[in-house]
């Protein structure tokens, strides 16, 4: 719900309008992620973090500043609350896709039989990169078998630049 020219939120979906009057429970993700916040707020619970798992530069912002904006829509006071004291980190996947080859081609065609002139393949590797934000403390992932792939870092950070660094 990004307005693709002026990069603003756009609220004029469905089930954000109805979201936004308040017609029966959440329909739409800013409406669960927006009432969720609400209630842990009410209820003197630590708030939580919301992950993008977009696969785009500066997702943890962008999601902050749609949220914050469909927030600012429906109860300003909440607004507030979300931008001061939800995390929302940034992220990336680091996943490198090769060019593909005709090897990559032939090898669709006979396993497959599928016919295609410009397949997607990748590499084995796989990294999950996490700015360390988060609102109650960074989950051990290194310690779980799912976050074997899963690395972290401080700060400001470019994300192009990750692929480089964290190998």
């Amino acid at each position: 719900h990004v307005n693709q020219v002026t990069g603003e939120f756009d609220a004029s979906g469905a089930d954000l309008q109805a979201d936004l009057a308040g017609e029966g429970g959440p329909r739409s993700v800013f409406g669960f992620i927006t009432e969720a916040a609400r209630m842990r707020r009410d209820a003197g619970t630590a708030p939580f973090t919301v992950m993008s798992c977009d696969n785009l530069p500066g997702n943890g912002h962008i999601a902050q500043k749609m949220i914050t904006a469909f927030a600012e829509l429906k109860d300003p006071e909440l607004a507030a609350y979300i931008r001061e004291q939800v995390a929302f980190p940034n992220c990336m996947v680091d996943r490198i896709t090769p060019v593909t080859a005709q090897a990559d081609i032939d090898d669709l065609a006979e396993r497959f039989g599928i016919a295609d002139q410009w397949p997607v393949v990748c590499e084995p590797f796989t990294q999950w990169v996490l700015e360390d934000n988060f609102g109650a403390g960074r989950p051990a992932f290194e310690r779980s078998a799912s976050g074997a792939g899963c690395a972290g870092w401080y700060g400001d950070c470019d994300m192009e630049g990750i692929p480089l660094n964290v190998r």
